[in-house]
């Protein structure tokens, strides 16, 4: 049986979802909300942000498959659209899918969800030698950075 905040853990993570997912389909079906919203085909962006974003509802479970699957579909997205600047939905899933793995695993399996998420902000940052620099993921570092000293927090024995 499951606890009052279990039940409602579960429906923020649904409300989550379903607000990234539907801010983006918004975006790529009628009407951008931020920066150039997600420029290109939409029917592959339609599905590409499906892919980035419900995954998370299983973020819990198996933090490390969410992570790979997520990480997976947002260089796929990032090399279809058009912009150049990523969605700011993407940002929020990449930052929800690392500390998910930081904060639900144990130092192991959280250091090879940190080399899962450098190996795919590296591709993105220097596989397309056309988008500037001052526009790829950079600031993904600061989340693996804050990745890393959570997952180091928690081989210490802390929280």
């Amino acid at each position: 049986m499951s606890t009052g905040i279990e039940r409602a853990t579960r429906w923020a993570d649904r409300l989550a979802v379903l607000a990234l997912c539907g801010t983006a389909e918004y975006e790529i079906w009628v009407h951008r909300l931020v920066d150039d919203g997600w420029p290109g085909p939409r029917l592959a962006l339609a599905s590409l942000a499906v892919l980035c974003t419900v995954p998370l509802l299983w973020r819990r479970r198996a933090p490390l498959a969410v992570l790979t699957i997520v990480f997976a579909a947002m260089t796929v997205e990032i090399s279809v659209e058009s912009s150049d600047q990523p969605p700011v939905q993407l940002a929020i899933v990449a930052l929800l899918a690392i500390y998910s793995v930081a904060a639900e695993n144990d130092l192991r399996r959280a250091l090879a969800g940190a080399a899962i998420a450098a190996a795919a902000l590296l591709f993105v940052d220097y596989a397309d030698p056309w988008r500037s620099p001052h526009v790829s993921l950079g600031g993904g570092w600061l989340l693996l950075a804050a990745f890393g000293s959570s997952a180091g927090g928690r081989a210490r024995g802390g929280n």
